[in-house]
Order: structure tokens, then sequence, then C-alpha cells
């Protein structure tokens, strides 16, 4: 007798536009030839269209995203429903995999997540995009924990905000400040166009030193001092550079200078000030 249990689902996050429309089309074929093409029949696909239920459209989508075991959102053309489905299979850790259509920008607010992308009109990267799917899909499903969102480290944030031990409320507000300094950094690096790659360089650097740093706090439920080690680098702003000592020493009460850096500075820092000294201490 065949196994009728039906298998995991999947459920698509789409744009999907007015039937017949460009919108309508294009979707249809990422649904076809990438995303079932890719995950069938190992998974039952579907999207909100497919559903026959005549009730409210909204409620149905919530349900579809909660009974889901993997999602595919495809963020091309920056829908707003798109993104308001996928923040609330973000909130509610569902493992999530991000696709969008070659010549799209990925809105900075997802940036460090995963994209992949792909050209419906080219075979080549159809196929380059099935696969990576299947590598995404397979390594989401069994790694949810590893998968960082935006809501990710808001919800370590907040356990961290309810606690009642006064290490954990250092730990928030210096938090806080890294997701703020996050947040400006990232919407100047999206928005402006620098007049200078010095700028630009040092402020995409700052940027990835407070990932990093909020990474790692997330990992570990709390901030603790190896948590900075490393994040004043060659390319790092004296700006940013001043803020990680004075939360360093917050969180640790030390106030020297020298062991502040000795935490703060990484490899490629100590190696330029072990050879300036080395040449500082050589005869004329």
């Amino acid at each position: 007798m065949p196994n009728l249990t039906p298998g995991p689902r999947c459920f698509v996050i789409s744009p999907i536009g007015e039937k017949e429309s460009d919108v309508w089309v294009r979707a249809n074929k990422v649904l076809r030839h990438i995303i079932k093409a890719t995950l069938e029949p190992e998974y039952v696909v579907d999207r909100a269209d497919d559903s026959s239920n005549p009730g409210a459209i909204t409620p149905q989508i919530v349900n579809s995203i909660l009974k889901a075991d993997l999602i595919v959102a495809d963020i091309s053309g920056g829908n707003a429903n798109v993104f308001y489905e996928l923040a609330i299979a973000h909130g509610y850790d569902k493992p999530t995999v991000h696709i969008q259509s070659v010549g799209n920008k990925v809105p900075f607010d997802i940036k460090d997540m995963r994209t992949i992308h792909y050209d419906i009109n080219d075979l080549d990267s159809v196929e380059e995009a099935k696969q990576a799917l299947a590598k995404a899909a397979k390594f989401a499903v069994s790694n949810p924990a590893d998968i960082e969102t935006p809501l990710k480290g808001a919800q370590a944030f907040g356990a961290v905000e309810s606690s009642t031990d006064p290490e954990l409320h250092v730990t928030s507000q210096v938090l806080s400040e890294v997701q703020q300094l996050r947040y400006e950094l990232r919407t100047e690096l999206f928005a402006s166009d620098f007049p200078s790659r010095t700028r630009r360089t040092g402020n995409a650097s700052d940027a990835d030193s407070l990932r990093r740093l909020a990474a790692r706090v997330g990992a570990a439920g709390r901030l603790r001092p190896t948590d900075f080690e490393g994040c004043i680098t060659q390319s790092t702003t004296e700006t940013l550079d001043a803020w990680l000592r004075q939360a360093l020493k917050r969180v640790t009460g030390i106030s020297d200078a020298d062991e502040l850096n000795e935490i703060l500075f990484d490899d490629a820092v100590k190696g330029g000030l072990a050879a300036t000294s080395s040449d500082d201490d050589a005869p004329f």
C-alpha cells in the first residue's frame, strides 16, 4: 500500500500579481522551474494562490507560514506583502531561504542574509539557482539555529532586558547601541555615494566589526570581554574605535588603555605596532 502521509511542507512567499501580468508569468516560471523543480517530491510546495479556501487570505497565509517546514521567499521587486510575510516567517524562526531576480538590490535590513540570485531567462542561471537552493534548503532545515535574521537578534536582546542580572543590563545597553550603530552605518552605506574610497572602506569595516560583535552575543546570550576581540582593525574608524573602548570599559571595568587595546586590536594591528616598535628600537 503506498505511503499517503504528506511530506514536509514548503511555503513560497512571492509576488504574484494579476493573472496574466508580467509579474504573474515570471512568478509562475520561478515556482515551476526553480522552486518545485528543486524541492519536489521531497517537499509539498505551496503558494498562497494554490489554496481553494474561500476565507480571508491573510490568515490563511499566516497559517501556511506557521505550518511550513521550510520557507522560500522571492524578494524580487520589493513587494510589500512579501516583506510582511517574510517578517512573520523570521518572527517564528522558520527555516527560510531568500531568492531574488538578478538586477534587484537586496534591502539593507536583510543584506546580511544570503540571497540566491537567478535569471529566469538564462538556463545556466536557473540551473545554478536550483543547485544553490537545494543546498540552502538542506542547511536551513538542518541548522535552523544558525540562520541569522534581524528578529533573532531582537529576541536575544529581549531576553537580556527581562533578566534581573545587572551584568546583563549592561549587555543590553551596549547591544542597543550596537544595533543603532549598525543601522546608521548600513543606511549610510546604502544611501550615500561617498566621495572617498577610504571613507567607504572605513564605514564598511565598522559595520563588519559591529556585525561580528552582535553575532557573538547572540550565540552566547550575553556580552563577554572576549566578544570584543579583534574588533579594531586597520580599516575601522577612530569614531568606532573610541566607542568600542568605552563599551569594553563598561563591560569589564578596565580603565587602562593598553589593556583595552590588547583585547580590541586584531592581529594585523598588533603586528603593525610591533613592527613600528622594532623600527624605533633599531640603531641609527
